[in-house]
């Protein structure tokens, strides 16, 4: 009947634009699941790193140079409170990092495994490593009165650390720093000049690379509100550093490039040697991945979705008519 044929012409023309409505989504979702833009950045370190509020710490203003190239992991989001180490306070500028208050490298070295099978299970491949660890050690050698070789030992600390990273993120590019500057200079000296032979001298195997990163202009009378945490200033200059070092990674850059940090301007001094010239690493951008997906997959998709959708209309006619 006439009735029976508009209902027929109903369906498939419903059926049709459900299909094409369904694969349209298909294929932003794909897009966007795939795309990875940018990269996977580690803050790791002490209360420098996790800031006191109410400032943010230097993660601010590097997300800001970086831009959507700079995404935070990690299991922490906000800033110590001064006066309670322990306790977190969350600011009105957020992002993941693994910076904590008070700890020094004896602390890090018992979490440092769980910290970072935390950040592997979000199926994160970490790119770079951000690592400020030792002004706390510096401070207990200070208060209970030891030689500044008692240091040696965080020293040791630091490549234990760093062989972890490596042990479960073995492409991922470590930013050993130097601490900033302190009250105590003889110390503070002393710890810098280890952490240097550490990453140029005698840097711990891996395959990710090792990069020292310094903070020369650093002043505690300028840079600090207590004489120890960053002040605007200070996170600001700190940040400008550790942008400079991240800027060598191929995964901050809009095409894909060779890896070759001995390009990096100071204050990064290149510790290891660089990946192959041979070896590449690159980013798709989002068109590349729509493209790729639209001729890898969704034919199969298309074709599947065509069979389901035809056999629910004749589904429906054969219901009408009988």
């Amino acid at each position: 009947s006439k009735a029976t044929v508009s209902v027929l012409y109903w369906l498939h023309k419903s059926a049709s634009h459900v299909m094409l409505l369904l694969t349209s989504l298909y294929l932003v979702a794909t897009a966007v699941s795939m795309s990875v833009g940018g990269c996977s950045v580690l803050p790791l370190g002490d209360s420098i790193t996790q800031g006191i509020r109410p400032y943010d710490s230097y993660r601010r203003w590097l997300a800001e140079q970086g831009g959507d190239k700079i995404q935070y992991v990690g299991g922490m989001t906000g800033g110590c409170v001064k006066g309670n180490p322990s306790k977190q306070e969350e600011g009105v500028w957020k992002a993941h990092h693994e910076g904590h208050c008070n700890w020094d490298s004896w602390r890090f070295v018992n979490e440092v495994k769980g910290i970072l099978e935390g950040v592997a299970r979000n199926g994160t491949a970490v790119n770079a490593v951000l690592m400020h660890i030792g002004t706390n050690d510096i401070f207990n050698v200070v208060r209970k009165k030891r030689s500044v070789k008692a240091l040696s030992a965080t020293a040791a600390n630091l490549r234990s650390i760093i062989t972890a990273v490596h042990a479960k993120f073995p492409n991922a590019t470590i930013f050993l720093a130097q601490v900033v500057a302190t009250t105590y200079p003889e110390p503070t000296k002393h710890l810098n000049n280890l952490i240097r032979t550490l990453a140029t001298v005698d840097p711990p195997g891996g395959k990710g690379l090792l990069n020292l990163v310094s903070f020369p202009r650093f002043e505690v009378s300028t840079h600090t509100f207590d004489t120890t945490h960053p002040n605007e200033a200070g996170e600001r200059y700190i940040a400008d550093v550790w942008h400079r070092a991240l800027t060598g990674l191929a995964c901050m850059k809009e095409q894909g490039t060779v890896l070759n940090h001995t390009t990096v301007s100071p204050p990064v001094v290149p510790a290891r040697a660089a990946i192959a010239a041979k070896e590449e690493d690159f980013v798709l951008s989002l068109p590349d991945l729509v493209v790729l997906s639209a001729l890898s997959t969704t034919p199969l998709v298309i074709c599947g979705m065509r069979m389901a959708f035809r056999a629910l209309r004749w589904y429906f006619v054969g219901k009408l008519l009988s």
